[in-house]
């Protein structure tokens, strides 16, 4: 679906261009009770389901478990996604198998509401009928569409307006001190921090944006991708089942999950008979979301090119956090915009240190010779690289990390017998992924999601804590490991008891994916370290503090004291109280 001459796949989607897929078109009206049926029959591969903007709960038959917009789907399972269609106007929404194999393949379809009667389409009966249409409906034109227009929005009453300045940039990406790095990375950053990456002075890592309930979030991205891309219009390495001419496109978007918009302005995605949502070098847009509740981690990717610009970095976490949240950095306590470890402060609840990591696979690397790393690695075998015996499955291709970041066995050890302490970090040193830190006892939150961008999917382990199976649920079994972690996974785990368990231990805690070999061995694995003591380099949760606003409401309630006189008679002990409350009946 590339259109000549400018053969540019943010169009790919785009019905204006091409016309509709040959895939269901899903209809509906807007307003309707909607009713999705998953089914998967046939034959190896498990898959990922992710529909743009309508959400649904992961337990149909419980209100109170958690909104998602994403399903894992593997052979003779079924799933039934249920939700109203919620949009103005005549909209499309993508809906589509994450992994960067099956979208490449087709598997990718529109799911169209109309808000005037069409007639193709019977309205439900117990549903009030739709206004008469007046207008024609849209139809190909073979030309890109228009962009969409920045209009005024009516927010809801009272929502502050919370407003990023982002920016999409070409720079290396770091992924280790090994030299392991992406010459062509494309990453979103706050624009504060643009130069500072460009100079090379900050390595970059996945942006990760918060709101809180009841915001509105303006996000205002610039493009200032310049190049150079990695090929000229086959792709190569890593590859995907039918290889075809595909050149980079120059435009890039943004893409957030669960949060509530408008699909016609601020979907990110250039889909069906919607106007332009991507932009070229130098453009800017704005894209706005309302958070309307505490759904936690999601995912944040760009739309404009899945195939050349998500694994090379263009991925990010937006997360929902409690109503009048401040974000602390956790050395200072100054409030910060972003980062992967904050201390999160609010009105009413105590503080909790929350861990962002987003784990991602399919990346493209150099070595520090800048020779191209071809992963699945060969395992070591006494000194000598062994070699597989089949070429590795399309979906194993590429190489792994977390936040931008991987921790090779293969740059620590170097013989087998060696590999028992491949994560010491008294003989090696920290890993490049993130080091978390806390305090025993600490309240936990990780944030966690899955952006980019094969179909083989994950687990999540963390060593020596535990949380809840479904967060909303005290019920809910207790575990250790998340898996079927695949594009468009997110979840958030409030660990139990804190950091270092039950018995509030000290010490290091490995968290890392749940596949050892090709997972664990290309670096997916890192350490939650629990301090003994205090440090400088973390500053200490503070205990809860009452908000002025809350001055007639006591923290605890007042306790009577009494002073107690043993003295002693002839034939009987006395006990004689003395009141020593002032302003307390007695």
């Amino acid at each position: 679906r590339l259109k000549e001459p400018d053969c540019d796949p943010a169009y790919v989607f785009s019905s204006w261009v091409h016309g509709d897929p040959v895939t269901p078109m899903l209809l509906a009206y807007n307003g309707d009770p909607v009713r999705v049926r998953l089914i998967q029959g046939a034959h190896e591969e498990s898959h990922s389901f992710n529909l743009h903007r309508q959400r649904w709960r992961r337990e149909r038959p419980d209100l109170d478990s958690e909104l998602d917009q994403q399903q894992h789907i593997a052979i003779a399972e079924s799933f039934t996604l249920e939700f109203n269609m919620e949009g103005e106007g005549d909209f499309d929404m993508l809906y589509h198998f994450g992994a960067i194999d099956d979208i490449w393949n087709g598997n990718w379809g529109i799911f169209r509401s109309f808000e005037k009667e069409v007639p193709h389409l019977i309205p439900l009966p117990d549903r009030k009928k739709p206004a008469k249409r007046e207008k024609p409906l849209p139809k190909p034109t073979g030309k890109k569409p228009p962009m969409v227009k920045q209009l005024d929005y009516c927010y809801p009453p009272n929502a502050k307006v919370r407003k990023y300045d982002v920016v999409a940039l070409s720079t290396r990406i770091d992924y280790n001190k090994h030299g392991d790095h992406d010459p062509y990375g494309i990453v979103f950053a706050l624009k504060d921090d643009a130069e500072a990456i460009l100079s090379k002075r900050l390595n970059p890592e996945p942006l990760i944006l918060r709101a809180n309930v009841g915001e509105i979030v303006e996000a205002t991205l610039t493009n200032k991708i310049t190049g150079p891309f990695h090929h000229d219009g086959y792709h190569g390495y890593p590859d995907v089942p039918v290889s075809a001419f595909f050149p980079t496109s120059k435009r890039i978007s943004m893409h957030a999950q669960l949060v509530e918009y408008d699909v016609r302005h601020s979907d990110g995605a250039t889909v069906g008979f919607n106007l332009d949502q991507t932009i070229g070098p130098g453009e800017s847009i704005t894209y706005r979301w309302y958070i309307d509740q505490e759904f936690g981690a999601a995912n944040l990717w760009d739309m404009a090119d899945v195939r050349n610009h998500r694994h090379h970095g263009a991925f990010g976490m937006l997360i929902a956090e409690p109503r009048g949240s401040k974000y602390l950095h956790p050395k200072t306590r100054k409030e910060v915009e972003t980062g992967s470890q904050v201390i999160v402060s609010t009105p009413i609840l105590p503080e909790f240190r929350e861990f962002s990591i987003i784990m991602h696979d399919g990346v493209r690397l150099l070595d520090k010779n800048g020779e191209l790393i071809i992963d699945p690695e060969p395992l070591i075998l006494n000194g000598v690289v062994g070699e597989e015996e089949d070429e590795a499955d399309f979906e194993d291709q590429g190489s792994r990390g977390f936040n931008d970041r991987n921790e090779r066995f293969s740059n620590r050890v170097k013989k087998l017998e060696e590999v028992f302490q491949v994560f010491s970090s008294k003989i090696y040193g920290d890993p490049s992924t993130p080091l978390f830190l806390a305090y025993p006892g600490d309240p936990i939150t990780i944030r966690f999601v899955s952006p980019a961008d094969r179909a083989r999917a994950h687990a999540f382990v963390i060593h020596g804590h535990k949380f809840l199976r479904s967060q909303n649920d005290m019920n809910s079994s207790i575990v250790s490991v998340k898996g079927q972690n695949i594009v468009g996974s997110n979840d958030d785990f409030k660990l139990l008891y804190g950091a270092g368990g039950k018995l509030n231990n000290p010490g290091d805690y490995m968290y890392r994916s749940g596949n050892i070999r090709w997972d664990i061995e290309l670096g997916l694995w890192g350490i939650l370290r629990v301090l003994s003591s205090k440090r400088s380099e973390l500053a200490s949760l503070q205990p809860y503090k009452q908000n002025k606003e809350d001055k007639n409401i006591p923290l605890q309630p007042k306790r009577r004291r009494y002073k107690m006189t043993r003295m002693k008679t002839k034939h009987v002990k006395v006990c004689k109280i003395k009141n020593t409350n002032e302003g307390v009946n007695s």
